[in-house]
């Protein structure tokens, strides 16, 4: 029994380490261990991801349960890993319980997840992620969170604007060439940006994610003033001819300034909090998940 466990364990793993490689047990399953894989800090994740997978082959969960058991699991390891930077065996002990509580039917799907969201609470309060989102800050001193937040965010985009369509940059392309900054890093002494932004406004702004974009032609763009950089149709390489979706939307705005800026970092927060908001239905207190060995 323990070879024929093992080697069903092993399929289950092979699977979940190559989304591509093989089919889905689930609508969604390859996006979302992809998404996984991308955050990173999977390790202590194997055994509820294994217990799920095996779960639904046979019939034990829904797939509907499996995929959200897979997005509780993205949205814990961004909020704790990424966005509060907390250490990779976070949570680690009542992450393995959990994997073995579904395993063995001690807990439903639904309990699952909504033990994640209580669980990444304790790690990442709401109070922290709201509260740091309300001010721009230094995204860019933070590059994996920085990678990860826009790379979702055009698919995000192409899912609803593009139908679907693969991103032009791969995760594999990403590196700190494709971050755009739209108001630059050193704009020329003579340009309109200091027209339309004092110091005290670039140093709060530069870095935020308002002023970031994914690109291709970051070296084409150098400080160009925002005009020469938005272009028009049929103009490249510049924002408006661009195939990256959140890049053409900045050519949407007339100009550059304070005002456009707090308008794109609206949305582009608004979503993000959307995005990687908590489930919970409600709070345990932090007592019940405090493990002695893991990084409180």
């Amino acid at each position: 029994r323990f070879s024929a466990g093992l080697a069903e364990i092993s399929r289950h793993y092979a699977r979940i380490i190559c989304p591509e490689g093989g089919a889905e047990v689930a609508k969604g399953e390859a996006v979302w261990l992809r998404k996984l894989l991308n955050v990173g800090n999977i390790a202590n994740f194997l055994p509820i991801m294994v217990a799920a997978r095996k779960k639904v082959t046979s019939g034990g969960i829904t797939e509907t349960d499996y995929i959200e058991i897979l997005k509780a699991l993205e949205c814990y390891a961004y909020r704790v890993f990424l966005f509060s930077g907390r250490r990779s065996n976070a949570g680690k002990s009542r992450l393995y319980r959990l994997g073995y509580d579904l395993f063995s039917n001690s807990l439903s799907a639904e309990k699952v997840v909504n033990d994640l969201h209580q669980l990444l609470l304790h790690y990442s309060r709401d109070e922290d992620f709201v509260g740091w989102m309300k001010e721009p800050d230094d995204w860019y001193a933070y590059r994996r969170l920085l990678r990860y937040t826009l790379f979702e965010y055009e698919l995000h985009l192409l899912d609803k604007e593009g139908q679907g369509k693969p991103p032009l940059l791969g995760w594999e392309d990403l590196s700190d060439s494709t971050f755009e900054h739209i108001l630059p890093q050193t704009p020329a002494a003579e340009s309109h940006w200091l027209k339309v932004w004092n110091q005290e406004e670039i140093k709060r702004c530069l870095n935020d994610i308002g002023n970031l974009v994914l690109t291709q032609n970051n070296s084409n763009y150098l400080n160009f003033d925002f005009e020469r950089k938005k272009g028009s149709p049929g103009i490249s390489p510049s924002y408006a001819n661009s195939d990256i979706r959140q890049e053409r939307r900045v050519a949407i705005y007339q100009d550059w300034s304070p005002k456009e800026f707090a308008q794109r970092r609206d949305d582009v927060v608004g979503w993000i909090m959307d995005r990687w908001k908590s489930k919970a239905d409600s709070f345990v207190a932090e007592e019940y998940y405090s493990d002695t060995d893991d990084d409180i």
